[in-house]
């Protein structure tokens, strides 16, 4: 008997069973499990991703904004210089957001990424943003430089992204 045939095919059942593994390596190697958060330490753990955006001015100087996730599914939102921050934040990423998120660092082909080259003016130069990516994966680092490197705001990794930014400035964040 087949179960989900109609649904998934035996391509999306292979895809759903290394989606599950990894995310399930993560959760025993890492602890990666969101809402440990109050058992950890109070210093967070490893970063999984962090974006900076640099660009344009505030009243502190060149605006800066910094969103960190750490392994352990806590975040934290850093506005203003890296030094002497002006507003900071700690939240919690939602559950289904964070294991989206590991799933996706494990699986983009962070290579193709690197492969297509901005080639255009930095935003930074007429009061635009930068967005620094930095990637913690099993291969190691990862940075990405949208000044260097084209980013495609309709790739999963950076919808999934954008939508735990929006998150933590829609709740009060930076």
């Amino acid at each position: 008997m087949k179960i989900f045939s109609h649904t998934f095919g035996e391509a999306g059942r292979g895809r759903v069973f290394r989606r599950v593994v990894v995310m399930l390596c993560w959760t025993v190697l890492l602890g990666a499990v969101p809402g440990r958060a109050q058992e950890q330490a109070a210093a967070p753990g490893k970063a999984l991703l962090q974006v900076s955006n640099v660009g344009g001015m505030c009243e502190y100087g060149q605006c800066h904004t910094t969103l960190t996730v750490y392994q352990d599914g806590t975040a934290g939102v850093q506005e203003g210089p890296l030094e002497k921050p002006v507003r900071e934040r700690s939240f919690e990423v939602d559950q289904q957001d964070f294991m989206e998120l590991i799933w996706l660092i494990e699986t983009t082909d962070f290579e193709s990424i690197r492969a297509t080259k901005f080639t255009g003016t930095c935003p930074t130069a007429y009061d635009g943003a930068q967005y620094i990516y930095t990637f913690s994966t099993n291969r190691g680092k990862v940075i990405l430089d949208s000044c260097e490197n084209v980013i495609d705001p309709d790739s999963d990794l950076f919808k999934i992204i954008h939508n735990i930014q929006r998150k933590a400035y829609s709740a009060g964040g930076a």
